[in-house]
């Protein structure tokens, strides 16, 4: 290991440069809901994340307190702490994710193609964006490879320890996506397939985690009603019935057409040369879960996240025969490519400016108003859902305390917030007006 562990961490190097490009763009949309949901458990000591007094049960919690844990620690406090702070987790799991690539082709193939498939990770352009950013996605999929390759290690060794981290894993991929936990189970079974049959140890694996997810279900339920019909019934049904939209069955072969270059016929090559090398597993669980995916009615490009590690063995599978063939020395080229690619990304990095203009003016304008009120803010919205994204965007970069308001009844807020297009229609005191909102002195003043 000792002899890769430079190149390997070269490869790191890229990955994180690629990240760093946008390392300062400020978090919106999702992201900014999940910071604020994260910053709720932190103020309120609470296992459940919420917003505006609202438990939100539509995700499991893991991504919640792995990163409030994180953001106890740091305490950010201004624009970029919090950006960046908020964005670690995400990062870290990705460049997890490229490590146990690394291991996983390691222990299927050799060195040799596993650094190319930790390259191939590191340079793929889908991997990076949805990683760089707070989301479920880097989580999950650590947690889905972790489960391959600890089962893969008992395999191999027979120690009964991977079976225990097998185990584990299949659970927290749970705690981290929910229904993703399917393609923890794929992984057992597609390493199972050259046996015909799941040893005791993946059996084991396979029915402790399931006791383990029915028991945190019933434990989580005590603190967070209606999480089970939140999770299971109602996102099943949107999943199955494509509630945000239809999409065509060949919607993902479309996106991996369009996202997934130059790797992608490098990949599909590598299918058939694993299957000329009787290597099932890593195949079987690429198209089984590729089929598994499109099922689904409810396609989301990111949900292709986790198959990126996966195919990226099988392009490194490809590249390495080429280059053998060529009479190319793999190792040499490798480390040439990294250092050549870490250079450009990092001066890249510098001279890149931070963030987009438009969106970090608003959080500037945000960070004013919370700085000019310096106490409770109502913040008024004209509609029914306690979930929207600019009052996240006012929960993750203000610290002051917030008060949601569907209705005008300003009778106990001192300073009233509200969008310049959704004024309410009660005379109030303007104190100042931004390009985006207005702050009015309220009747307790």
């Amino acid at each position: 290991m000792k002899g890769n562990c430079r190149p390997l961490s070269l490869i790191i190097g890229v990955y994180v440069a690629g990240a760093a490009i946008t390392l300062l763009s400020p978090l919106t949309g999702d992201p900014a809901l999940y910071g604020a949901l994260t910053k709720s458990i932190v103020e309120n000591l609470s296992l459940v994340p919420r917003f505006s007094d609202v438990f939100y049960l539509n995700k499991p919690p893991l991504l919640f307190w792995l990163n409030a844990l994180i953001v106890s620690l740091l305490k950010p406090h201004s624009y970029g702490e919090i950006t960046i702070v908020y964005k670690l987790l995400s990062i870290l799991f990705g460049a997890l994710s490229i490590v146990l690539t690394y291991q996983i082709g390691k222990e299927l193939l050799n060195k040799k193609i596993a650094l190319w498939s930790a390259l191939i990770l590191a340079l793929t352009h889908e991997f990076i964006h949805w990683s760089k950013t707070f989301r479920f996605e880097s989580l999950y999929t650590f947690f889905i490879l972790m489960s391959f390759f600890s089962y893969l290690k008992f395999l191999k060794e027979g120690k009964i320890n991977w079976v225990t981290l097998t185990t584990l894993s299949i659970f927290f991929t749970f705690l981290a996506k929910g229904s993703f936990v399917v393609f923890s189970f794929l992984a057992i079974l597609s390493l199972s397939f050259k046996e015909k049959k799941i040893k005791l140890g993946g059996l084991v694996s396979l029915l402790s985690s399931i006791v383990l997810i029915i028991f945190f279900i019933f434990l989580y339920e005590k603190v967070a009603p209606g999480f089970t019909k939140t999770l299971f019934i109602n996102q099943t049904a949107e999943r199955l019935t494509g509630s945000f939209g239809h999409q065509p069955w060949f919607y993902y072969a479309k996106k991996l057409l369009k996202s997934y270059q130059p790797w992608l016929l490098p990949s599909i090559i590598g299918l058939f040369i694993l299957v000329k090398r009787k290597i099932y597993a890593l195949p079987i669980f690429i198209v089984v879960s590729f089929f598994l995916l499109n099922l689904s009615s409810q396609k989301l490009t990111r949900y292709l996240f986790f198959l990126y590690p996966f195919l990226s063995i099988s392009a490194g599978t490809t590249v390495v025969e080429i280059l053998e063939k060529l009479k190319i020395n793999p190792d040499k080229f490798l480390k040439n490519m990294a250092i050549i690619t870490l250079i450009l990304l990092s001066t890249a990095s510098i001279l890149k400016e931070f963030g987009s203009k438009k969106h970090k003016a608003r959080i500037e304008e945000i960070q004013k108003i919370c700085e000019l009120a310096k106490s409770e803010l109502c913040i008024y919205y004209p509609w029914n859902s306690p979930i929207n994204r600019e009052v996240d965007l006012f929960y993750l970069y203000c610290n002051n305390k917030i008060k949601f308001l569907t209705k005008e009844n300003f009778k106990n807020c001192k300073w009233i917030v509200s969008l310049k297009d959704t004024t309410p229609k009660e005379e109030l005191n303007p104190y100042f007006i931004g390009k985006n909102f207005i702050l009015y002195k309220g009747e307790k003043q």
